[in-house]
């Protein structure tokens, strides 16, 4: 199988990007990554410093402040593609991706309803690392932190790290602004497009890339939600005979229905209450794990004897 060749990123401008998030110590670097699975090039977070590691969303404890990143990235050594910004419930911030609004090398004007959006949304506005999309941030909230999700336009609240750039759209805001009018009437617009329990396929929901808390609520509301609750927050072995490595394969299973990256699968596992040593020494292990999972392998534990009734003798 070839690979296609990774797209070079724009290279950062610091002073461009808004005040209010260099303030924060929210900053991960990022490089581009090959996930064969699903034939694309990816940008996980990493920690700073830590290239070798990957950042999470939800551990403060990966991520830096904007200093720091900035050398980070400007250090050749560290080998970083770009840097990102997480996003959390107390920042009020929204992410808006408008991905593939031009290509590369084709001279063509933004859509005319991409340019509506920007303008209703009058948020800080750049260009993406691939310098073939946008990307709007803006103040505003999601109820129970759903994101939106349409064919052009993909809305995201507190819980995903976002790329940032400095490739500011002319015209733009420097800084994010209030947005929550607009982001309500598009909210309501593409109602049926929200991130909720998706229905439109039996087999797997993966038409729609989810953010970490977006997988992690699906699993958890899903008719196997109370088995998934029981490994991933307590680490229950009880149905699985005790047996560490069937716990993971069953765990890993139930992630991969929501969501086929690599990454992210083992991200979640990561900050499981199920990972160990095991999981985070040993690639080959994570590996196979993972491939049995995508194989459709799983254990099925046997069937309970029947229970027999204790004969109980009345005496008078």
């Amino acid at each position: 199988m070839t690979v296609p060749p990774k797209t070079t990123a724009l290279p950062v401008k610091p002073e461009n990007i808004p005040d209010r998030l260099k303030e924060r110590a929210h900053w991960v670097g990022w490089r581009w990554a090959w996930d064969a699975s699903r034939r694309v090039w990816t940008k996980p977070p990493l920690v700073l410093g830590r290239p070798d590691r990957l950042a999470s969303s939800t551990d403060p404890a990966t991520w830096s402040g904007f200093g720091f990143a900035l050398d980070r990235y400007r250090d050749p050594h560290h080998d970083y593609d770009g840097i990102g910004y997480v996003v959390t419930p107390d920042d009020g911030l929204i992410g808006v991706d408008f991905d593939h609004v031009i290509r590369i090398g084709v001279e063509s004007p933004i859509p005319d309803r991409v340019r509506e959006a920007i303008r209703a949304l009058a948020g800080y506005t750049e260009w993406s690392p691939s310098g073939t999309g946008l990307r709007v941030i803006c103040r505003g909230t999601l109820p129970d932190l759903k994101g939106v999700v349409t064919p052009w336009m993909e809305m995201y609240p507190a819980g995903r790290y976002l790329t940032i750039t400095g490739h500011i759209l002319p015209g733009s805001p420097t800084e994010p602004q209030d947005a929550q009018d607009a982001i309500d009437g598009y909210r309501e617009q593409f109602r049926g497009d929200r991130l909720t329990t998706t229905t439109r396929t039996p087999q797997r929901p993966h038409l729609i890339t989810l953010s970490d808390l977006e997988v992690l609520d699906h699993c958890r509301r899903a008719k196997n939600g109370y088995k998934f609750s029981r490994l991933y927050d307590h680490a229950d072995l009880s149905g699985y005979e005790q047996d560490h490595s069937r716990a993971d394969l069953a765990l890993v299973a139930m992630l991969g229905f929501f969501t086929e990256d690599r990454d992210q699968i083992d991200r979640l596992v990561r900050r499981s209450a199920l990972n160990r040593g095991k999981w985070e020494g040993r690639l080959d292990y994570r590996e196979r794990t993972v491939s049995r999972a995508e194989g459709g392998e799983h254990w099925t534990p046997p069937a309970p004897k029947p229970r027999t009734l204790a004969k109980i003798i009345i005496t008078e």
